[in-house]
């Protein structure tokens, strides 16, 4: 029994060093873009198209690097990169993908919602699931 728990310490040990390497080098190479990002921006005009795929598919790019080579603040890159449309199954079960339109990383990729015709058939008008519009003061 002790040498079955050994082991698997020693497997732990090991899948959390080979994990602590792979971000150092996921660092080193957000680094080494950061570098080329400073570089490129002082060249000449803001890359919208490299920084939206920067913006959504690199997480490991930080933000203020993306700024500084769209030449504008921290808090103002996910309004001029623009948002991102994800669609994923409808979460009433129905089958059919509901899509919305995540607006900065901050937001939850696996967020659930409801696919238009669900919305539709429960008389939604934009409001968030479960809510429902009644005439006022009833």
């Amino acid at each position: 029994m002790a040498e079955d728990l050994d082991r698997a310490l020693n497997r732990l040990n090991a899948a959390q060093a080979e994990r602590d390497a792979a971000q150092d080098r996921v660092a080193e190479a957000a680094r080494a873009v950061a570098e080329a990002i400073t570089g490129r921006s002082a060249e000449g005009a803001p890359d919208r198209d490299l920084a939206r795929a920067l913006y959504w598919d690199y997480p490991d790019v930080p933000v203020p690097v993306i700024g500084a080579l769209l030449g504008v603040a921290t808090n103002s890159v996910a309004g001029v990169v623009g948002g991102r449309v994800v669609e994923r199954p409808c979460v009433n079960g129905c089958g059919r993908m509901a899509a919305w339109t995540m607006r900065s990383r901050n937001e939850s990729a696996r967020t659930s919602t409801e696919c238009s015709t669900c919305a539709e058939r429960r008389g939604d008008r934009g409001l968030p699931r479960g809510w429902s519009m009644r005439p006022a003061g009833t």
